[in-house]
């Protein structure tokens, strides 16, 4: 029964599902700005955050969790589960770059699409800075970067819980994640799986070539920050991973964390 205790205590310890919660909608909160050299700014309240850097060969910037828990008066509803923000830039001048991204930039090579999702294990910790591509295989890593975090068994094709999964006969094909099922039944969604719950991340051709992707969400039923840590985030173009980085505990109290903000 080891599927069935990892779903109560799961649900006891960190889901902090908040029953009136409205739809899943992106935070629009103009205190709190986000700089891809700098992480991000504003009220922390002294929350622990994980935090996941890239600075490698394709990608450089910051994606933050915190928990969802100090919100009042307007925001109310956006209490329980966690939020994120991510601002990341997509290298144009990087070795290969139309190769490898293909299959998700428009014909007008002014938009990438990615998938992105939390993954169970992380890239090799003397990456600095995320890895790419090869590096962020299920085989690589320590431990390796898996499948998706699934905790709650909606066994999805990409699960990280193929055994407990396969318990309940669940093979992928009867998985249904989207906004609009995630809103109705987020037992319907892994808990890693960002991309179908909230939407694919674009990023935007600017100026120099670069790409630009920039994102704050509110998840209502996503899971704290202490089930994150040495997890790790995943970015795909399709199916194939592209790069990756761990999430990290910071401490918005610590002076690391203020220097950097």
């Amino acid at each position: 029964m080891y599927f069935f205790n990892k779903i109560v205590t799961f649900t006891a310890c960190s889901m902090a599902v908040n029953i009136n919660a409205k739809s899943i909608e992106h935070e629009h909160d103009t205190g709190n700005h986000m700089h891809a050299d700098r992480g991000i700014e504003g009220d922390h309240s002294g929350d622990v955050h994980v935090r996941s850097y890239f600075g490698n060969s394709l990608a450089q910037g910051v994606m933050e969790f915190s928990d969802s828990h100090h919100h009042s008066g307007k925001d109310s509803d956006k209490n329980g589960g966690n939020s994120y923000e991510l601002v990341i830039h997509l290298d144009g001048q990087a070795e290969d770059f139309d190769t490898i991204y293909e299959a998700c930039m428009t014909e007008d090579k002014n938009e990438i699409m990615l998938n992105y999702h939390i993954h169970d294990g992380r890239p090799d910790a003397n990456l600095v800075g995320g890895g790419v591509t090869s590096e962020c295989a299920p085989d690589a890593g320590s431990p390796p970067v898996g499948g998706h975090y699934d905790p709650t068994l909606a066994c999805g094709a990409a699960t990280g819980e193929t055994e407990n999964c396969g318990l309940l006969n669940r093979n992928g094909s009867q998985y249904d994640c989207t906004p609009e099922t995630y809103n109705a039944n987020p037992w319907s969604c892994e808990v890693g799986d960002l991309s179908n719950k909230h939407g694919m991340l674009e990023f935007k051709r600017q100026m120099d070539g670069d790409y630009l992707a920039e994102r704050r969400q509110h998840d209502a039923y996503g899971a704290l920050v202490n089930q994150l840590e040495g997890k790790s985030i995943v970015f795909h173009c399709g199916s194939p991973r592209v790069f990756c980085a761990t999430l990290d505990i910071v401490d918005p109290s610590s002076r690391d964390f203020q220097e950097q903000n």
